[in-house]
């Protein structure tokens, strides 16, 4: 393959991922009314932003992600895109949640 070629597919294997993690996480951690439930649940717990709660709870994969960069010269590849589509999600979700906030703002 070119790198063209990698570089595109990769874009579509990540695009069709993330897709499939949000619907599929979106119904776990959420009620029929409110995809943020968890994150505001967590914000509320802990005296902080929704925003603020889901940063928290990327640091984990964010870690992960720099472990795989730092340590693990021979990780496989699936996990490497878990890894990294579970934060794109989680930065998906965050932009989601300041559009709700802006959206709600007078």
């Amino acid at each position: 393959m070119t790198d063209r070629e990698i570089f595109n597919e990769t874009i579509k294997e990540v695009t069709s991922y993330v897709k499939n993690l949000l619907k599929t996480k979106g119904t776990e951690y959420a009620t029929k009314d409110n995809p943020f439930h968890n994150f505001d649940r967590v914000a509320a717990a802990r005296n902080q932003t929704p925003q603020q709660a889901l940063l928290g709870m990327l640091y984990k994969h964010w870690i992960s992600i720099q472990d795989i960069v730092d340590f693990d010269q021979d990780v496989e590849i699936e996990t490497v895109h878990e890894k990294i589509g579970d934060a794109i999600s989680y930065l998906t979700i965050l932009l989601a949640l300041y559009e709700r906030q802006n959206t709600k703002q007078p």
